[in-house]
């Protein structure tokens, strides 16, 4: 019987758990696994976590486990030195938190017969495999939505972790030791800073809580040492509206607001993570910065693009003046974009279909 190990560092995931729908619940994108799994099993796979393969290997056959990689992996790494199939790679990061594996992927991506990753990066993964676009999984395909009706909503959310690109706060032996690494690296530092969308969304939030127009939810925002000196002075006024929010029940959250703001970390061809579709499920109104070609993967008609307004002021006035019938016309081809076949590859369930064939033809090809 093949046997699929997905390979990941992440040690929540570990065990099989990544594998238990409502435990995968817990985190974004992390619901295509099950589905994954379940659609191999289907199929008469054994399917397991990489660790709980090398648990087991001395009763495997290596030739028949197909190694599912996320990113640099060791244990995907120290399977495949055993003779197991190197199938699949994937990564759902961007440059700014999977450096190593970006500033390495052709050689990490090279003996992989197929690579799941950001448009951005297939250049540079290069062309012994086949390289396939994220399109990153973020509903159900029978989910169903809320609706709340535009008058009964407030205004903006931003539903994020307070993440920084570059801690203020860091001990000296760390702040020296990525010191030396930037100085070494110098080019590629001031790309991920000329890239990275932290400080702009700083920046925005600390705009709309002025003025008492904006909910942000989201770990992190009570602690702001992190951050430089001026954020957290502009930040001064900004009171949390939720520390922590279960990620199952954040498109329910997002039904109560006219807008969410969806930025992304970083601005990078085909980086399309869950925060818009979660704003589309939810009924709420994107407003969106991030992908530079975020249109070939969300149709304009669906949501605001942060690129049309050359000032925040210009953008606040926009939503201010954003009425019920100019709404309802959005919110609807969100919601008609979604049931199409276009939005329906973004769902865990055909995601976790896509990938359980990708492995079947590779097996299929031996």
């Amino acid at each position: 019987m093949p046997l699929a190990a997905f390979c990941t560092d992440i040690p929540e995931f570990h065990g099989g758990r990544i594998f238990d729908a409502d435990y995968a619940e817990r985190f974004p994108g992390a619901a295509v696994f099950p589905a994954f799994a379940q659609a191999l099993r289907d199929l008469d796979w054994n399917v397991l976590t990489g660790d709980q393969v090398n648990e087991s290997a001395s009763d495997l056959r290596m030739d028949e486990v197909y190694v599912v990689q996320e990113e640099n992996s060791t244990t995907g790494q120290d399977l495949r030195a055993r003779g197991a199939i190197p199938a699949l790679i994937l990564s759902g990061e961007s440059p700014l938190y999977a450096r190593d594996f970006y500033r390495h992927i052709g050689h990490l991506c090279g003996p992989f017969a197929h690579r799941i990753l950001f448009t951005g990066a297939h250049a540079e993964a290069g062309h012994g495999g086949t390289n396939h676009p994220l399109l990153f999984p973020a509903f159900h395909a029978n989910q169903q939505p809320t609706f709340i009706p535009w008058s009964g909503r407030k205004h903006l959310a931003l539903l994020a972790g307070n993440k920084y690109w570059r801690h203020a706060a860091v001990p000296w032996p760390q702040r020296l030791q990525r010191l030396f690494r930037e100085r070494r690296e110098r080019d590629y530092t001031v790309w991920l800073k000329d890239n990275q969308l932290h400080d702009r969304r700083l920046d925005l939030v600390a705009y709309f809580a002025a003025r008492g127009k904006i909910d942000v939810f989201g770990s992190g925002w009570e602690r702001r040492g992190h951050l430089p000196s001026t954020h957290q002075q502009a930040l001064a006024p900004l009171e949390s509206a939720g520390a922590s929010v279960d990620y199952g029940t954040k498109q329910s959250l997002l039904a109560h607001y006219r807008f969410t703001l969806t930025m992304e970390n970083f601005t990078y061809p085909g980086y399309v993570t869950e925060k818009i579709f979660d704003a589309l499920a939810a009924g709420s109104i994107p407003v969106y910065l991030g992908a530079p070609d975020i249109e070939s993967f969300v149709p304009k008609e669906t949501f605001i693009d942060m690129r049309d307004f050359p000032t925040v002021a210009k953008l606040e006035a926009f939503l201010d003046n954003f009425d019920e019938a100019a709404a309802t016309k959005m919110v609807g081809s969100g919601r008609h974009f979604l049931a199409s076949t276009q939005g329906q590859q973004h769902t865990f369930e055909d995601r976790g279909r896509f990938f359980a064939e990708l492995l079947v033809n590779v097996a299929a090809s031996r």
